[in-house]
């Protein structure tokens, strides 16, 4: 018999899921949420020791400090500038669908704004007092930033690097393989997790925000099928739709999971086997853009903002256009990668504007129908990243490709 691949079965789980949820509502709910729980918690126990031992092998790995300056620089430009395209995108939706204009806030539910960390306290955070504590926490920003410095290190000492960059590669390969264990289990996960959303909404808050939903997932499509395309056919080289089946089990994954952290894991798997990215490339970039290259926040929070503004009449001038836009950018690079971690800093802005919270509160409802796609485009984001930049070094394994050449560009 035919082993069916775990992607078909994760498609598989997710239709059931919203069949069940919706057939039997909340009745599977406290049967249901602990399975959801512990696959989860499968997936964040892994994140802290992979992300660890990828950027501080990758690092380490490279042969001088220059090439890693080389190639942060890369990764850091290509984040930045991608950034700004999908915030200015997401502006550009949402003032052309206009979601919020005849949307009845009389109908949402009073939600209390929750105070976003300081620029400065984010800064500072990422340097951490106690590692240990850091990892505790899962604090990616401050794990990121130790493992940097750890790997500069090792590369500083020069041979005596040796037995250490052993043992990281051994700890690192018994976390990948760890990883496939944990995602085995992806299938009764997923269900669970989409029978309790289904059950829980339905389509009841839906139709009410059908010009929102409009205009999200149209600054989606434009971000993946026209930023990132360009980007894979100009740069990488590669079909662009060659190139979403190469990542196609990523991507079911984050939809699932909407984590980018959760999804991290597999995105290091599918960029080493199936893309042809070298190790030390993928365990240093993908890591860095699961915490700070959230393209989806970039394109989600000016949408959200825009949204409320015209739901309370309010007329935004060009210069509130391009505050939303400039604190999109910005805030996005905090937005960790879990799920709905963006709202909070939606909830920020309209306190900026002096609107209250109500007209978002039905957006927090339905966020994770939102989620979904925003966290794909997110790991799509990273994925063509580290790809552009292994083609730009001349690091990317051409011979991964080999069984699609016809398809390529």
């Amino acid at each position: 018999m035919k082993k069916i691949p775990l992607s078909q079965k994760i498609v598989i789980a997710i239709i059931l899921g919203a069949v069940v949820g919706m057939s039997t509502g909340k009745t599977w709910t406290p049967y249901l949420e602990p399975l959801g729980k512990i696959f989860i918690n499968l997936l964040k126990m892994v994140v802290v020791p992979l992300v660890f031992s990828s950027i501080t092998l990758g690092v380490a790995q490279i042969a001088d400090i220059k090439q890693f300056g080389r190639i942060g620089v890369k990764v850091a430009m290509y984040y930045f500038v991608t950034t700004i395209v999908a915030a200015l995108i997401g502006v550009g939706c949402a003032l052309l669908i206009q979601p919020g204009l005849g949307f009845a806030v009389e109908s949402a539910e009073k939600v209390k704004a929750a105070n976003p960390p300081a620029l400065m306290d984010v800064l500072v955070g990422m340097i951490p007092s106690n590692v240990i504590d850091a990892m505790a926490k899962m604090d990616l920003n401050a794990i990121i930033f130790f493992s940097i410095m750890l790997g500069i290190a090792l590369v500083l000492i020069g041979d005596k690097k040796k037995a250490i960059v052993d043992v990281l590669i051994s700890f690192n390969a018994a976390m990948i393989r760890l990883t496939e264990i944990c995602i085995q289990f992806a299938p009764i996960g997923v269900f669970a997790l989409m029978t309790i959303t289904t059950g829980k909404y339905g389509l009841s808050l839906v139709k009410p925000l059908a010009k929102f939903f409009a205009a999200e997932y149209l600054a989606m499509l434009l971000q993946i099928f026209v930023v990132y395309a360009a980007i894979t056919f100009l740069i990488v080289k590669v079909n662009f739709f060659t190139y979403l089946n190469r990542i196609k089990d990523v991507i079911i994954m984050a939809v699932s999971t909407t984590s980018s952290a959760a999804t991290l894991p597999l995105e290091l798997e599918v960029a080493q086997s199936k893309l042809g990215i070298p190790s030390h490339l993928a365990g240093f970039s993908l890591p860095l853009g699961a915490t700070i290259n959230q393209h989806g926040a970039a394109l989600n929070i000016p949408i959200c903002v825009i949204f409320s503004a015209q739901a309370f009449g309010l007329n935004l001038g060009l210069g509130d256009i391009f505050t939303i836009t400039f604190l999109a950018i910005i805030m996005s690079t905090g937005a960790a990668g879990v799920p709905a971690s963006a709202s909070v800093f939606v909830l920020m802005i309209l306190s900026r504007f002096g609107l209250p919270a109500e007209a978002f509160a039905m957006i927090l409802a339905v966020y994770t129908l939102l989620d979904m796609g925003l966290t794909a485009v997110n790991v799509v984001g990273d994925l063509v990243c580290v790809s552009a930049v292994a083609e730009a070094e001349n690091l990317q394994d051409r011979s991964a490709w080999d069984t699609n050449r016809s398809t390529t560009v």
